[in-house]
């Protein structure tokens, strides 16, 4: 293959499959045939969902793994009562630990869904799902994580350096 393609080769899978899991989503929020088809028209057309796969980044893997995590746990919520539902954690989990490893804002997704599950499904917290695939992450985002103890936590300032440059430019605008 042309080495273009070998390049961008992986950014354009993980766009189709984000795509498709776009399209689980939306099948489990309840959207109809129609809907889904039209929820992909929108994805496949949109310029910066167009321009975000057309480059390997790790935004393109940011955006699959968010999806893959929203999916998993979405999967949670349609489950019957008293079913198992470990291995859609799992799944939630290790769509997490993935996901930190291209970039950390995948942390928004738990702490998004947080007041659901406290308002709408409290008892969750009592069950073994959420901390297994807390476990999970974790485990994935190992290799990250030696990385960071080897290197004085490097990564680590270099992200909360985003937020405290961005901090100090607001007050000086004041």
């Amino acid at each position: 293959l042309p080495q273009l393609v070998q390049v961008r080769l992986p950014a354009w899978i993980a766009w189709l499959m984000s795509g498709i899991l776009l399209c689980w989503l939306g099948r489990l929020a309840g959207f109809d045939q129609d809907a889904s088809r039209r929820l992909l028209i929108l994805y496949v057309t949109s310029p910066l969902m167009f321009a975000l796969g057309m480059v390997h980044t790790t935004d393109i893997w940011l955006l699959f793994f968010i999806v893959l995590a929203l999916c998993a746990f979405a999967s949670i919520i349609h489950c019957r009562p008293n079913q198992q539902t470990e291995l859609w954690w799992l799944l939630f989990g290790a769509a997490l630990g993935l996901g930190a490893l291209a970039k950390l804002s995948i942390a928004l997704v738990p702490l998004s869904i947080l007041p659901w599950i406290l308002i709408r499904s409290p008892g969750i917290i009592f069950t073994a799902g959420p901390y297994l695939g807390a476990l999970l992450c974790l485990f994935v985002m190992t290799p990250w994580i030696l990385w960071n103890i080897d290197h004085n936590f490097a990564h680590l300032a270099h992200e909360f350096g985003h937020v405290h440059v961005r901090h100090r430019a607001r007050h000086a605008h004041q």
